[in-house]
């Protein structure tokens, strides 16, 4: 149980720092940079990983997740 707690503490926290990137990127014009968006894309695919992560606790989604551990059959 407390795995999962510390998985969904740490999508949280990506996902507030990629909605931090975002708005200030926009603010203050960033995003215009070169390499902006890779590093929003990097971003995005950590907070994926995180979500698949979180999805490997509850047995009942292996159906529905191609990737991560799951059972064999």
């Amino acid at each position: 149980m407390v795995d999962i707690i510390i998985e969904i503490a740490r999508f949280i926290i990506v996902g507030a720092i990629i909605l931090y990137l975002h708005t200030s990127g926009k603010k203050e014009n960033i995003n215009r940079h070169a390499g902006w968006g890779y590093i929003m894309a990097g971003f995005v695919i950590l907070l994926f990983g995180m979500f698949i992560d979180i999805t490997d606790n509850f047995p009942a989604l292996n159906r529905f997740v191609v990737i991560g551990d799951k059972a064999l059959h």
